[in-house]
């Protein structure tokens, strides 16, 4: 009987022995196990707001690349220079040679100006009068206009003076209104 009561304290004890080690070890698996969980989805989270990142940024470089043709469309303070580079490619693409240039503020109609502190509009916003005098062919003069009316820059066209003709070329005398924001945002 002796040699059962010790085989059963031995058994007793390598129970107890063998919860004691695997009830602690089972407990900071579980832990670890939690630990893990909240990992994934700490990294679930992460990657979620790496592409978020991925997709404002390529929306701010859309808006960067609009920006440039929102400056263009109404330019922020003067850009006179800019402008009349503008005008004048576009007349050189249709043939057209300007022969005469006169820039000022305030709004012009025909060979009178009358000078405004704002156009309709915000009180930010100036008008610039361009007049422009050239000989072209009609044709030419059309197609001129009408790359004026597909320009990114808003251009309005307030006057168109036929001075006579040669031949097939005319002379024309045209002002055109351009805006631009006085105040920066």
């Amino acid at each position: 009987m002796d040699q059962n009561i010790s085989t059963a304290v031995i058994l007793v004890a390598a129970l107890i022995i063998f919860f004691s080690v695997t009830v602690g070890t089972y407990s900071s698996i579980q832990a670890l196990s939690m630990q893990k969980e909240g990992i994934e989805k700490v990294m679930i989270k992460a990657e979620e707001l790496v592409e978020k990142e991925g997709e404002k940024r390529q929306e701010y470089n859309e808006f960067k690349d609009r920006k440039d043709d929102f400056q263009n469309m109404l330019p922020l303070g003067r850009d006179d220079a800019r402008t009349l580079m503008l005008i004048n490619s576009m007349a050189n693409a249709n043939n057209i040679v300007i022969t005469a240039v006169g820039v000022s503020d305030g709004v012009s109609v025909g060979r009178t100006t009358r000078r405004t502190p704002a156009s309709q509009g915000t009180a930010d916003e100036k008008v610039k009068t361009v007049n422009l005098s050239f000989n072209a062919t009609y044709g030419d003069f059309k197609a001129f206009l009408t790359n004026l009316e597909k320009s990114r820059r808003i251009f309005d066209v307030v006057a168109i003076d036929f001075l006579g003709s040669a031949g097939r070329v005319f002379s024309f005398e045209v002002a055109i209104h351009t805006y631009r924001m006085e105040n920066q945002f």
